[in-house]
């Protein structure tokens, strides 16, 4: 239950980075090839795939901390903080 949780709102935050980032990065590609007449944008398939890179580091890195909260005993966490 914890790990789903973590993931759960990790996923939400790694969601919402990638389609603000492609929004970004879209934009900034147009402003940069219309005022440096540098040729135009890559293929879509290089979006996809630098998503599901930086998607698939994104959950590796939430991983660890989630492992690790599963080990910890919940009673002794709520005596700790009290």
């Amino acid at each position: 239950m914890v790990m789903r949780m973590m993931l759960r709102q990790g996923s939400l935050l790694i969601i919402a980075g990638l389609v603000v980032g492609s929004v970004v990065a879209v934009a900034a590609e147009r402003v940069l090839s219309s005022s440096l007449q540098l040729m135009p944008g890559g293929p879509p398939e290089i979006y996809l795939g630098v998503a599901l890179f930086l998607a698939g580091v994104a959950l590796c890195a939430m991983l660890g901390p989630s492992l690790r909260a599963t080990r910890v005993d919940p009673v002794a966490a709520i005596r700790h903080d009290g």
